[in-house]
């Protein structure tokens, strides 16, 4: 893991959570989001079947160590920003890609 290899504590560390689909863009079936609640707990399920991600992730890495208030969540929804970044749904589903780099600091 990076935290190995960077010999930090999940406690030293800041996550940034990019651009994605929002949860209130973001329709599953009944059934996945039963997977992602019971995976990830309640907080994840949003009315009408929509499936927050970045909760998701967000859970994840305090449940590993890290203090929520060291993630930040740039709050931004592709399919709602399709001028700016990619979006599978908005796009009609044709293919597309994008990067993300990670830096460590000294």
């Amino acid at each position: 893991s990076l935290l190995a290899a960077s010999g930090c504590d999940a406690s030293e560390v800041r996550a940034y959570v990019g651009p994605h689909i929002a949860g209130e863009d973001y329709e599953v079936s009944p059934e996945l989001l039963a997977r992602f609640s019971g995976e990830f707990g309640p907080a994840v399920a949003l009315p009408g079947n929509h499936l927050d991600l970045a909760r998701a992730v967000v859970q994840t890495l305090v449940e590993r160590g890290m203090g929520e208030d060291m993630v930040l969540d740039c709050g931004v929804s592709t399919p709602r920003s399709a001028d700016r970044f990619y979006s599978y749904r908005a796009e009609g589903g044709r293919c597309g890609r994008h990067g993300a780099l990670a830096v460590l600091g000294v």
